[in-house]
């Protein structure tokens, strides 16, 4: 009887279903895409933190042996994954590739100092801990000075903060207008079938029962909408892969949250309207 009844409920109100689902699937498609490009954004951000490397400069007449000791120092220090030395030679030919001419001939000797390129674990590690790894490594006398994107890795922490603040607060004014919308379609649906449940308790039918099918019938447009929602942000996502960026879709995780949220969402509207209450107090 119970199946019977959540059939004929979903048969009678297909249309205030779809509409609902349809609303609340385009509100959903919006947190999708904003949840996408947050994870976009940090794995962008993630993968130019990787490239970050740190300039280390030494100072005029420092032999070659000093250079290798100050390297194996640096390769010690916490967070370093590789150590890549340069000397003057292979500094000055890659300046003469830059700029497209000899520079041997250009200024007859070579002014460049021996150098070091330094990368780090930054998934590990910050601007601040690269500040003082930078400040210890210029107060040895063999090096002259130390560079490296502080103000850009600043740039790129603020940017990932931003993303995710600006994704969670979208996220979370996104479910409360689908709280709204859920509701609205539960309160209708019982404000139209409150002499049907009367008359389903009078046939014996418990009210337990009419509260599952009530319940079954939200989840299934919650589970609509998010089904919806994920189909036209995977519709726009392969739109932008053909004709402009080139971007994962959403991972695993966000996958299943896709799909949970609405239909947790409609269920929470669901319990929220009370529905089946408010027909038993009417009757």
């Amino acid at each position: 009887m119970m199946l019977h009844e959540t059939l004929r409920l979903i048969r009678n109100n297909a249309f205030d279903l779809l509409f609902t689902a349809l609303v609340a699937g385009l509100l959903f498609t919006l947190g999708d895409i904003a949840a996408l490009t947050a994870q976009d954004v940090l794995a962008l951000t993630s993968d130019l933190k990787k490239e970050m490397t740190m300039e280390v400069y030494f100072a005029d007449g420092v032999a070659g042996s000093d250079v290798e000791r100050v390297s194996q120092s640096v390769r010690e220090i916490d967070g370093v994954t590789d150590v890549v030395k340069r000397s003057p030679e292979d500094a000055l030919k890659e300046m003469s590739t830059i700029m497209g001419t000899d520079l041997t001939e250009v200024l007859g000797f070579n002014p460049l100092p021996y150098s070091l390129e330094v990368k780090f674990d930054m998934e590990n590690h910050d601007e601040q801990y690269l500040s003082q790894v930078s400040a210890n490594l210029a107060m040895q006398p063999e090096v002259m000075e130390v560079h490296f994107a502080a103000e850009w890795l600043s740039s790129l922490h603020k940017l990932s903060s931003i993303s995710a603040v600006a994704s969670s607060i979208l996220g979370v004014l996104i479910s409360a207008c689908a709280l709204f919308v859920f509701a609205g379609m539960n309160r209708q649906i019982s404000s139209r079938r409150g002499a049907v449940n009367k008359g389903l308790l009078l046939l014996g039918m418990k009210p337990s029962s009419i509260y599952v099918s009530g319940l079954s019938v939200s989840l299934l447009t919650g589970l609509l909408s998010a089904i919806l929602a994920l189909a036209v942000t995977y519709s726009l996502w392969k739109t932008c892969q053909a004709y402009s960026l080139t971007v994962p879709f959403l991972s695993a995780e966000l996958l299943v949250a896709a799909l949970i949220l609405p239909v947790g969402l409609s269920c929470v509207a669901f319990l929220a309207s009370r529905p089946v209450s408010s027909s038993r107090d009417s009757s």
